[in-house]
């Protein structure tokens, strides 16, 4: 899945939220990073700070 999917999937679930009155950010999110890390770590960074940047707050 690339991060063009995750940030789809996750308006879809936002969008559920709204439709079912329930809190988007209440929801816990956690992504799977299977690439080869070392491959091209400046990419790895770029993914993981993109990630981060749609996570909720815990």
């Amino acid at each position: 899945m690339e991060l063009g999917d995750v940030a789809r999937k996750l308006d879809v679930l936002r969008a559920h939220c709204d439709s079912e009155g329930r809190d988007y950010d209440s929801i816990q999110k956690r992504a799977c990073y299977v690439r080869p890390v070392l491959e091209d770590s400046d990419q790895f960074v770029r993914d993981t700070e993109q990630l981060g940047a749609w996570a909720s707050p815990c």
